[in-house]
């Protein structure tokens, strides 16, 4: 992302960038030589097109995530991905609130459909905000009929809150400590649009 770009897109940036490292998503960087990855994200990758061609393209059923779907066919033909740091584009992010919201949510989505084909590449950690919805949701009926599940929300929600506190914080201090609000409500719709986002996409069909 060019140094350039608007405080809003360099934090969406930050935060897409935060959240695939700890789904395990590492994408290599601030490498000076080749080197093979599992991996290259769609927005900036070359691909021969012969390969293309024996594979099939792209999967148009995924709603997202088809570039990892690809990459992960090519590896299973026997061929490599390769990073250069020689090839540099500048990618732009989303501008607003509702696109980065629709963009994360069609993340999910895409996700899950790509979980459901690979089971054996599930990474659980992507289930946890999808978990926590539901569990809260759980917390609150299971309230009416006894108030100590409203204790434990209450305990949950908490804890959440301080989990973005702190994970706002030290993604601010990267940039600016004025950007701290925007790290907060990135992180926090973040975590609604993947959740519901990922349930949705059990049974989503493109």
């Amino acid at each position: 992302m060019s140094p350039d770009a608007p405080i809003f897109e360099r934090c969406v940036d930050l935060v897409l960038r935060f959240l695939s490292n700890v789904a395990g998503s590492i994408y290599i960087s601030n490498m000076e030589y080749i080197k093979s990855t599992f991996h290259n994200p769609g927005c900036n990758v070359m691909y021969r097109k012969s390969v293309l061609d024996e594979l099939g393209g792209f999967n148009e059923r995924l709603l997202t995530v088809e570039d990892e779907e690809l990459d992960f066919r090519i590896r299973l033909k026997g061929y490599k991905i390769l990073f250069t740091p020689f090839a540099t584009v500048y990618h732009k992010r989303r501008s607003n609130w509702k696109d980065f919201t629709k963009q994360v949510y069609r993340y999910a989505i895409g996700r899950m459909q790509f979980m459901k084909m690979y089971f054996s590449l599930r990474q659980w950690v992507r289930f946890m905000p999808s978990f926590l919805i539901l569990l809260s949701l759980y917390f609150l009926i299971a309230s009416i009929f006894n108030s100590l599940f409203l204790k434990i929300l209450l305990i949950e929600i908490l804890m959440g809150i301080v989990g973005l506190v702190v994970t706002a914080y030290y993604l601010a201090i990267k940039i600016r400590k004025r950007s701290f609000y925007i790290f907060f409500i990135l992180i926090f719709v973040a975590f609604w649009a993947w959740g519901i986002g990922f349930i949705r996409g059990i049974w989503y069909n493109k």
